[in-house]
């Protein structure tokens, strides 16, 4: 519910759970192992608080299932899946295998995430750094950073969508990547890897790509106010222009990857990188 929350991943087969100077802690098996007999699925909530009157406790019913607290920390082992849950709650996860995060308001921070992230916040930023898998992130407020990330196998995807924020891609080796802001940049910096599909779009806000001299892909761009500039040599160029639109394609190298660049009021900007 509320609280900075900090979950890590251990070498040790069991969970641990501390809150400070907040609600108690109520676990939940679900599952067990069937060869072990062990947990397996767990779920972890507040319980109601006690007090003692006599030799009585006496139990209060609990105001809400959810933990809350100034500090919450969990540990869990390193190949756990995480769905966590929160409302006004400052979250990060590390070193984990799969990680699924919804919070209404505060920021989301990941690292270490080995196979999956599913990221989401109404009123914060998105930060993932050195993970892999599938990546979905979303925020309807805040920035998107994603900065040496990968696939975990052939064909994931990165997604990432802000409302009114910027995202910023750094040492990104997806070869799949869809980036949507509605009123803010998107800054890439990276690779172009053969036979991968690129789409970066924003209604309001420059695009700046800045990639190596030598990079290969089909480019078609399209936007109003604005202007196209590229470092990187362009060949078979085609403008045209439709009323304020203006679109044009393009190859860079060879043509091995696909490059679509969409902005209706700014500008679009192809950098040179000094990596090859």
């Amino acid at each position: 519910m509320t609280g900075t929350v900090k979950i890590n991943g251990s070498d040790r087969s069991e969970v641990r759970v501390f809150v400070r100077d907040g609600s108690n802690i109520k676990f939940n098996v679900r599952g067990t192992n069937e060869q072990s007999g062990k947990p397996e699925l767990l779920t972890l909530t507040g319980a109601a608080p006690e007090k003692v009157k006599g030799k009585e406790k006496i139990k209060h019913p609990p105001v809400s299932e959810c933990l809350w607290g100034n500090e919450i920390e969990i540990d869990v082992p390193t190949g756990a899946s995480i769905t966590i849950k929160g409302q006004e709650a400052n979250i990060s996860i590390d070193a984990v295998r799969k990680a699924l995060v919804r919070n209404v308001g505060g920021n989301i921070t990941l690292s270490n995430v080995m196979q999956r992230i599913d990221a989401l916040t109404y009123e914060g930023g998105v930060t993932v750094r050195e993970s892999r898998g599938a990546i979905n992130l979303e925020s309807s407020s805040g920035n998107i950073i994603a900065f040496g990330i990968g696939p975990a196998e052939v064909g994931d995807v990165l997604r990432t969508k802000t409302s009114s924020g910027n995202i910023f891609l750094q040492l990104v080796s997806h070869r799949q990547i869809e980036a949507n802001s509605v009123s803010g940049a998107i800054i890439f910096s990276g690779k172009l890897l053969s036979g991968g599909l690129y789409g970066f779009s924003t209604s309001n806000g420059i695009l700046t790509l800045t990639v190596p001299a030598d990079s290969s892909a089909k480019v078609s761009a399209s936007y109003g106010f604005g202007q196209f500039h590229s470092d990187v040599p362009l060949k078979d160029l085609n403008q045209t222009t439709a009323g304020r639109i203006k679109s044009l394609t393009a190859v860079m190298g060879g043509g091995e990857a696909v490059l679509k660049l969409t902005t209706n009021s700014g500008w679009i900007k192809i950098k040179k990188s000094a990596d090859k």
